[in-house]
């Protein structure tokens, strides 16, 4: 299998002085292309930290973290954000839906930032609308959906792309214990489907398990 995620010895620190606090310690791992991964641990573990990383949304104080080949520490503003949005997908805790668009709308926003034609993926479009199943929504406000369909909605707004990479921080934290199940088996299907390789924290262990592998971060360090 080919190597999708490869972290070498990332640390990550915060604060200044005697205030200042080790999070990630010498960090190493390997996730290979379309597995899907949940990451574990307490509160404050730094698992949000290390997604946000991968996610070139913050940087590491040392340490390589390699996306598909590419070194995403080594890069260029412009050519991160360009990497982040064809090879990565980011799903939250919270929706992050825009009020004021409809379900597709949202779904189509990340390509239309980007100044691509929104015919062009119409076929894509409905397809994504079908796994998610949003397709008699596609017309609906996110105020009309309820937290389930609004979370499938932003996880297909993650996916439109069809990035190489899925990065997903507490996807089902807002959702009641059916809806997050739905989730659950929306990420595992796209998983399997699409072939789309999937990281996600929780600290659910009824979430945790529709991963292929469990990783638990602790006093900064990761364990299987």
């Amino acid at each position: 299998m080919d190597k999708n995620i490869e972290i070498k010895n990332i640390c990550k620190s915060f604060g200044i002085g005697e205030n200042r606090t080790q999070v990630l310690k010498n960090i190493s791992l390997t996730v290979q292309k379309g597995e899907f991964i949940s990451l574990m641990g307490a509160s404050g573990s730094g698992k949000s930290t290390l997604l946000y990383l991968l996610g070139g949304l913050d940087s590491p104080d040392s340490g390589e973290i390699i996306l598909g080949g590419k070194d995403i520490a080594r890069m260029k503003d412009k050519e991160l954000s360009q990497f982040r949005r064809n090879e990565l997908g980011f799903a939250f805790q919270f929706f992050n839906l825009v009020q004021n668009l409809s379900v597709e709308d949202n779904i189509m926003l990340p390509l239309i930032i980007d100044g691509r034609k929104p015919e062009k993926y119409a076929d894509r479009l409905c397809e994504i609308l079908d796994v998610t199943g949003l397709s008699d929504k596609r017309k609906s406000y996110p105020h009309q959906l309820s937290g389930g369909q609004q979370q499938r909605c932003a996880v297909a707004r993650a996916v439109i792309y069809e990035p190489r990479i899925l990065l997903a921080d507490e996807p089902t934290g807002n959702l009641d214990s059916k809806s997050g199940d739905d989730i659950m088996k929306l990420f595992r299907r796209i998983n399997k489907e699409k072939g789309i390789t999937i990281l996600m924290v929780t600290h659910s262990d009824k979430c945790a398990v529709y991963a292929d592998r469990i990783i638990t971060l602790s006093d900064g360090q990761l364990s299987d």
